[in-house]
């Protein structure tokens, strides 16, 4: 009866630092790409609130003393800080 003998061979120093190298640079070049397509969209989505708050302010401009303008205003500072605190974040991640 033969028995299978197991191998307790294991990747040496030189094995697994050539496979560390290989792949941080990959992962840490794709987390960066993913990082700014979150910035971009968050731009894009900072953009068309900005021109929605442009539409809804003309429409309301037709009525004279309206007090939603301020509001208006309003809603745009918090969409731009919304956006700036996001972007920071995802700095802070990468």
């Amino acid at each position: 009866m033969t028995t299978n003998r197991k191998s307790t061979r294991t990747a040496g120093p030189a094995e697994k630092t050539g496979i560390v190298d290989t792949f941080i640079p990959l992962y840490t070049k794709n987390v960066e790409r993913v990082a700014e397509l979150e910035k971009n969209a968050l731009d894009i989505v900072a953009e068309q609130s900005t021109e929605l708050i442009e539409a809804w302010k003309k429409a309301f401009r037709a009525v004279p003393n309206t007090p939603a303008l301020f509001w208006f205003e309003l809603f745009a500072q918090n969409v731009d800080r919304y956006v700036e605190t996001q972007k920071g974040v995802i700095d802070l991640g990468v």
